[in-house]
């Protein structure tokens, strides 16, 4: 970065950017992995409290929040190398496409797999 404080990675801040947000429709932008990473506070607590109040075991609510720390935490990742290899997160190149389908699927298997009313060793642990 050219400038110490700035968010654009590739070119320099102040340029014209997405509506409502400001960030970068042509290169990398760290504001838009910091807004997920600081919104993650708010999220997954919700989200634990929301998998309690459906009425599943309690083992089941706690793999199912794991579950959707690691995805959001894995999707902070990606957002983060892609902000600083300087593309726009409104213009993914195919590799992050396919990292972010691979992102998707993966939350989707684990989270099936964490729903399933079998017991694991981990729920002893848990319960």
């Amino acid at each position: 970065m050219p400038v110490a404080g700035a968010h654009t990675v590739g070119a320099p801040d102040g340029e014209p950017g997405l509506a409502g947000t400001g960030w970068s429709l042509s290169h990398g932008d760290l504001r838009v992995p910091h807004f997920l990473g600081l919104h993650a506070m708010q999220v997954l607590p919700v989200v634990a409290l929301l998998l309690t109040r459906r009425r599943r075991s309690d083992a089941r609510a706690v793999r199912l929040t794991f579950v959707a720390a690691g995805s959001y935490f894995a999707l902070f990742a990606l957002l983060l190398a892609q902000a600083l290899s300087g593309e726009s997160v409104a213009a993914p190149s195919p590799a992050f496409l396919s990292g972010f389908t691979i992102w998707a699927a993966a939350t989707a298997i684990t989270a099936a797999g964490a729903a399933r009313s079998t017991k694991h060793r981990f729920d002893a642990v848990i319960a």
